[in-house]
């Protein structure tokens, strides 16, 4: 008989073996939206290598010397910090909420007839919701800040703004997926700021411990930081970094360059901005930048960092469901030699493996991480790539779904190397590999 077993999980991962202070290389993909002489692209770029390609485009039509024809910008990017494909973009000229995949291919989220002008999508950290602005919806021109399922479904008015001619500007979820940050510009009265308000719905609450006229709020995927832009009283637009609730901003960038759009790395030690000659990479250890990947364009209009598109590394060889307890025995990563990020999704649960330097590499020969309060531990032997994870002591409260004798996504990061699976529990909670 088929069982469903509803459960989520709210857990802290403490680190507590610690071997040096050296960060891991910065990788995954960065997704951007500019304008160049000939069009208006999406495109990715490996933040190893440098490596670019362009995941849709449309052109710019010219007609005389300047006129822009039948055209407009990809208004926003977003992804979820974990896994990137697909993305989610504004359709240029179509002005809906599409997602677009790394193959190039598009499927409509919000489609043209739903409403007229939507903007500024965004992923929140799980991927299984977005945000977008749904702009001048009213003879008035409110603005209204939405948040539909990937699917489609369950599209719902968060807010909308009370005063003719103020627009909501690059909402973004907070980690937990409980908060939405967001700009508010008031092109009558002048001066803009960043709100938050609950995915449910409520009053905005503006965060005036950041800087004057800020805006692009983006969270890390580790939930301790904000970041955000301002001119703050100048003419150029710097980077600042605050704690998650505003608090104690920090200005990270200076001199003539400006710092846009800004995105956190999903092991949240780097962030990257949109600068002057493309993408600046800038390490949060010493707030210095390490890269600096060029870009030929005219107009930028956002990106996103995430881990990307990525082939399964490897295999889900055993699982196992219990009513306090997770077990995935796994083979075939190869993680580079000093892993200090990861984590472990099954389907929409995810427990991240994120504090600094939890692996221990014994002579290279294995990578371990033990907690033993949450009686957390995973471990991978180098030699025969094989690996384990297991969760014994968890808490566990109403509202997701382990749907027993059904197919669901399974995804182990360690590092620049993932696996992603789809597994099918028995009626029991248990899961094995065909041979």
């Amino acid at each position: 008989m088929k069982k469903n077993v509803s459960k989520s999980i709210l857990i802290s991962v403490f680190a507590c073996i610690i071997i040096s202070n050296v960060y891991a290389e910065p990788f995954g993909t960065i997704i951007y939206s500019i304008k160049t002489t000939s069009d208006f692209h999406v495109a990715t770029v490996n933040v190893a290598n440098e490596e670019k390609q362009i995941l849709t485009k449309v052109p710019t039509l010219i007609v005389g010397s300047s006129e822009e024809v039948g055209t407009m910008p990809f208004l926003g990017v977003g992804a979820p910090p974990f896994l990137g494909d697909p993305c989610v973009i504004q359709g240029s000229y179509r002005v809906n909420i599409s997602l677009l995949a790394f193959d190039g291919t598009m499927t409509d989220v919000v489609p043209t007839s739903y409403t007229d002008f939507n903007v500024d999508p965004c992923f929140s950290f799980d991927g299984q919701q977005i945000a977008y602005v749904h702009r001048n919806a009213s003879p008035s021109n409110d603005d209204v800040l939405c948040v539909v399922n990937v699917d489609g479904s369950d599209n719902t008015e968060i807010y909308r703004t009370p005063l003719w001619n103020v627009d909501i500007k690059r909402p973004v979820f907070s980690t937990d997926g409980t908060t939405l940050a967001f700009g508010q510009e008031d092109f009558d009265f002048g001066g803009s700021g960043i709100f938050t308000i609950p995915v449910t719905g409520g009053v905005p609450q503006e965060l005036t411990s950041l800087p004057v006229d800020s805006m692009h709020p983006a969270y890390s995927p580790d939930g301790k930081k904000l970041a955000c832009v301002s001119q703050h009283g100048g003419s150029t637009f710097h980077l600042y970094i605050a704690e998650a609730d505003g608090s104690s901003p920090q200005q990270i960038t200076s001199g003539g360059s400006f710092a846009l759009y800004p995105s956190f790395s999903p092991d949240s030690k780097y962030i990257a901005i949109a600068s002057d000659n493309g993408i600046s990479i800038i390490d949060l250890s010493n707030n210095q930048i390490v890269k600096e990947i060029s870009l030929d364009y005219e107009g930028y209009y956002g990106l996103v960092w995430s881990l990307g598109a990525q082939e399964s590394g490897g295999l889900v060889t055993k699982a196992k469901i219990k009513s306090k307890s997770i077990s995935l025995k796994f083979q075939g990563l190869v993680p580079e030699s000093s892993p200090n990020y990861g984590f472990v999704k099954i389907e929409n649960i995810s427990l991240p493996l994120d504090d600094a330097n939890f692996w221990s590499d014994k002579k290279g020969k294995k990578y371990m991480y033990k907690d033993k309060e949450k009686k957390l531990t995973a471990k991978i032997v180098v030699k025969n790539q094989n690996g384990k994870f297991t969760a014994k002591k968890l808490q566990l409260i109403e509202g997701t779904d382990y749907r027993l004798m059904t197919n669901i996504p399974v995804v182990i990061n360690v590092g620049n190397q993932t696996i992603i699976n789809t597994i099918e529990f028995d009626e029991k909670g248990k899961y094995k590999a065909p041979k």
